[in-house]
């Protein structure tokens, strides 16, 4: 009998041939392979190369606990429902469940939105320790998820067109467009992979802004991203950034150069200045360190606090958030953000504006995964930090959270939401601050041309107008105007809408109107529809 015998070393396939004598001697030996894989698949892992620990850990099903390695592989690669599976596969083999799998199986539940799930295996954890409050408050979220939905009429989303099947993330708008980044496949003959996932490393790309039409509802328009070639060169994966001093500086995370006892390149801080536009590296962050990483950087409009996530010891737990000062042409020594902004899980991405600390978290309660949280704060206190709800976040990740113009209603966010795993996409958001339902009276009038005078409109009486959410491509709402023109209409949540009326001709007219961002009292709107332009358009 012979059987081929494949072992993956150092990126390197061999394949060996065996020769076996008799049916015995090969089972024994398919057990022999099966062990060695795990061996090395235990390896992988403990380096972080998740990805070829999967695979190997899935050839070697039949031996010792691999089932709940495969659990722990498929929740770090966020694939939530294999994990569910493969920890379920554990526990009726009677694996011996550590309190992270407890952990991490219902974090997995809570995304898949199996809530009874959850539940019994937060509790779990919360028998062995009763006064574990950040396990209670996870629970209590459960038992009143519905609260994070009670704001969602007052934000809209929309998933922009520069995403891919690859992962896009960290939107900043720069030079009338934006730069973000994206590990998408690319046609050069070298490729440079992330051991951990078995991806294209990231790199930043440019999309320019468009302008906006109807037809594509509401937000921005972006050009097909391309490679932004100004960028600053890496020399490694390249992570989160953010601009500051005017965008004429740039703090971003990057593989460090020296790597850690277990030969893994961590991530670090570093900067770059722009000149002559093109963006060059000015120097690291003094107190990276090749045992643990610093990433996700945040200046504020001072130039003088830089934020950031790391996981280096004397921390809460996973990842934490830390501030450092600019003093006399220096950094200072990181401080942690304390306990009311980190927890034993992860904290990362935070932005500051107006006063408030916005990061996102799995750690704090909500949806699943990551959620968006802000927090005011001053130079030594935080409040609690608040969930930004439904539909900012979601049960999967949403982070890299920024505004993109000043007013604070408008930006991006990021969010493997789509199709979950690790194919991050790049959503652009608006909100406002008007009660809902808002309600829009008005009066339908008809002129023939643009050239004619007020005198020449008319009364479009029992016209026929449809309210279109014209974001989600959806009918609000279907009235008639009396017999004086007059209509009501019920606006039930902030987005994008059109009205389309259909006029004595049978020829359907729409107007376009934003509803206002604040509070204010309801007015009467004149809708005025002109024929010839709309005929002209429909011919």
């Amino acid at each position: 009998m012979k059987i081929m015998k494949v072992l993956v070393v150092a990126g390197m396939v061999w394949v060996m041939e065996l020769w076996l004598p008799n049916g015995v001697l090969a089972q024994q030996s398919v057990v022999q392979l099966f062990k060695s894989d795990r061996a090395l698949a235990n390896k992988h892992y403990e380096k972080g190369e998740i990805v070829p620990a999967l695979k190997l850990y899935e050839r070697s099903k039949r031996t010792g606990n691999t089932y709940l390695m495969m659990g722990r592989c498929y929740f770090m690669l966020k694939e939530y429902q294999p994990c569910a599976d493969a920890y379920a596969r554990a526990y009726s083999r009677g694996d011996q469940f550590e309190r992270q799998d407890y952990l991490n199986l219902a974090e997995a539940q809570l995304s898949l939105k199996n809530y009874e799930q959850a539940e019994l295996n937060y509790q779990k954890i919360l028998d062995q320790e009763p006064e574990n409050e950040w396990i209670q408050k996870k629970l209590w979220r459960i038992s009143n998820m519905h609260y994070l939905y009670e704001d969602s009429i007052h934000f809209a989303t929309r998933l922009l067109s520069i995403n891919t099947s690859a992962a896009e993330w960290n939107a900043v708008s720069f030079d009338r467009g934006i730069i973000f980044l994206s590990n998408r496949t690319t046609n050069k003959p070298v490729k440079n992979i992330d051991a951990s996932t078995q991806q294209d490393f990231f790199r930043l790309y440019q999309a320019m802004e468009k302008p906006d039409s109807l037809q594509e509802g509401w937000g921005k328009l972006f050009s097909n991203p391309a490679v932004y070639t100004n960028a600053v060169s890496v020399n490694g994966n390249m992570g989160s950034f953010s601009l500051y001093d005017n965008r004429k500086k740039m703090v971003y995370t990057a593989s460090q150069v020296v790597k850690s006892s277990q030969g893994i390149r961590m991530l670090g801080l570093y900067f770059a200045e722009l000149r002559d536009g093109k963006w060059h590296a000015t120097g690291s962050f003094p107190y990276n360190e090749a045992s643990f990483s610093c990433m996700d950087p945040f200046i504020d409009d001072t130039n003088k606090t830089l934020y950031f996530s790391s996981d280096k010891t004397g921390g809460k737990g996973g990842m934490d958030l830390y501030r450092s000062e600019w003093v006399e042409g220096k950094w200072t020594t990181p401080v942690n953000l304390g306990d009311a902004i980190n927890t034993p899980m992860n904290e990362v991405s935070p932005y500051v504006h107006n006063g408030m600390l916005y990061f996102s978290s799995n750690g704090h309660a909500g949806l699943g995964g990551l959620d968006i949280f802000k927090t005011a704060f001053s130079d030594s206190f935080y409040d609690e930090p608040v969930n930004l709800g439904h539909p900012l976040n979601s049960p999967l990740d949403d982070f890299a959270f920024t505004f993109s113009d000043p007013s604070g209603l408008r930006g991006f966010l990021s969010s493997n939401r789509k199709a979950g795993r690790l194919d991050d996409d790049v959503y652009e958001f608006d909100m406002d601050m008007q009660t809902y339902p808002y309600m829009v009276a008005g009066v339908l009038k008809q002129m023939d041309h643009t050239w004619s005078d007020s005198s020449s409109m008319r009364i479009m009486k029992n016209a026929r107008i449809r309210l279109v959410d014209t974001v989600r491509k959806a009918i609000v709402q279907e009235i008639t105007s009396d017999a004086d023109g007059k209509f009501s209409l019920s606006i039930p949540y902030f987005s994008k809408y059109g009205i389309y009326v259909m006029d004595e001709d049978g020829v359907e007219n729409i107007a376009v109107f934003e509803i206002p961002r604040q509070r204010k009292e309801t007015t009467l709107h004149e809708v005025v529809i002109i024929k010839d332009i709309f005929q002209t358009l429909k011919n």
